[in-house]
């Protein structure tokens, strides 16, 4: 019988308390071609090589702590090298955080590295310190941004999810043979949604977030819910 692997693997070196459940490593290549005068393809180069990396974690820790935990990962984010732990210098270009309701949390990351063409030897200019947007002490359950009062004792609603996006516009260009010359990272942004069961007292303006759009919902079947959606800023470091 042929022997084939269970598996998952880190691509971007998170370390032990992040075990990873899903991964994919992706090569593509541009094709460059010309046709000749009966519309025949000819003289077809491949170019531009990459390869896309994802791996989703399942986090785990008995005293959680994800935003310390995570490191480099939040403290510099958008590029990561092999030197310290991950499959390939690569660029990156999103991480992603769930938070639910009596569960540990989840967390993808999607990057790129180039093949054809010289990869940045360093993270200088590259990365912006995002952990701001994490809330401390998170990493089980549903964590509540600073700002946000659920209300009571006894209290009248309870955080029941929350997802942090991350990311950032990843800029590249090609040389004269439409491989990798350069690239850059820039615009980091990180994107939240909340929900709630019951009405919190306030929840429209956790600190440093700026509230896309919110709104309670109720009905004559259910508890009444909110949901909020935000977003913030952060500087390249």
């Amino acid at each position: 019988m042929a022997t084939v692997a269970i598996n998952a693997t880190d691509h971007f070196g998170l370390g032990a308390n992040f075990h990873p459940q899903s991964s994919s490593a992706n090569t593509v290549d541009e094709r460059r071609n010309n046709k000749d005068e009966n519309g025949n393809f000819e003289c077809e180069t491949m170019v531009g090589t990459k390869v896309e990396y994802s791996t989703t974690f399942s986090y785990c820790n008995a005293t959680p702590d994800i935003a310390t935990d995570l490191g480099t990962a939040l403290t510099a984010f958008g590029y990561v090298l092999a030197s310290g732990g991950a499959t390939a210098d690569m660029f990156v270009n999103s991480l992603s955080i769930s938070f639910r309701d009596g569960e540990y949390a989840e967390v993808t990351m999607n990057g790129v590295a180039y093949s054809d063409g010289t990869m940045p030897a360093a993270t200088t200019g590259l990365v912006s310190d995002v952990s701001a947007a994490v809330p401390a002490g998170a990493g089980f359950g549903v964590p509540v941004f600073t700002g946000v009062n659920l209300g009571g004792p006894p209290a009248v609603s309870a955080a029941t999810g929350l997802t942090i996006n991350i990311s950032c516009n990843h800029v590249m260009s090609t040389d004269g043979l439409g491989n990798f010359f350069v690239a850059n990272q820039i615009s980091f942004t990180a994107e939240a949604d909340a929900e709630y069961v019951g009405v919190p007292t306030s929840y429209t303006a956790p600190t440093g977030w700026t509230a896309d759009n919110y709104s309670t919902n109720d009905s004559n079947e259910s508890h009444d819910t909110v949901s909020w959606s935000g977003h913030r800023y952060f500087d390249k470091a």
